[in-house]
């Protein structure tokens, strides 16, 4: 019986045959045999985006021009500096909320009124509302920056800032 002998045979005449079918490909002509990675790392990583990481709101004793908001970039924060106004003497600035969207690059802040548990006696006269927010960023600060100031049922812009 020789048909062990001719199957050994075609198999490694079929083995050989297909050795090349299997390598890595044709050679380029490049002179390089190294497999491409040149030793170097490369940073293929997206950037971080910002993200915030903290937030705060300061009554301030003065207040610039009522409704108005400006906004200053520092380092590693954005703060907002604005006056709003309050139904009464007991009214406080608040931060009503701070949200930071990554797509947009956009941190918008709300400033709202409450009332002071403070369990005194109030004014009855509208009171202009000074405030410094300040919102914390690591990996970087939002491009753009909306301020709205919701008071006395109403809900109105006070600043719409680029850098």
């Amino acid at each position: 019986m020789r048909r062990r002998e001719l199957l050994s045979t075609v198999g490694v005449a079929v083995g050989t045959a297909l050795a090349g079918c299997v390598g890595s490909g044709p050679d380029t002509g490049t002179g390089d045999d190294s497999d491409g990675d040149s030793g170097g790392s490369e940073d293929t990583s997206t950037p971080a985006t910002p993200s915030m990481t903290g937030q705060r709101l300061t009554e301030l004793d003065e207040c610039p021009e009522n409704g108005s908001a400006s906004v200053a970039w520092g380092e590693t924060d954005v703060t907002v500096t604005g006056c709003l106004t309050g139904r009464n003497g007991c009214s406080v600035p608040v931060l009503g909320s701070a949200e930071y969207d990554a797509a947009a690059d956009e941190l918008a802040v709300t400033v709202t009124t409450e009332e002071d548990d403070a369990g005194g006696a109030c004014t009855q006269a509208l009171t202009d509302l000074g405030y410094e927010a300040t919102m914390t960023f690591e990996n970087g600060l939002p491009d753009r920056v909306v301020v709205t100031h919701e008071t006395m049922g109403e809900t109105t812009t006070a600043a719409d800032a680029s850098r």
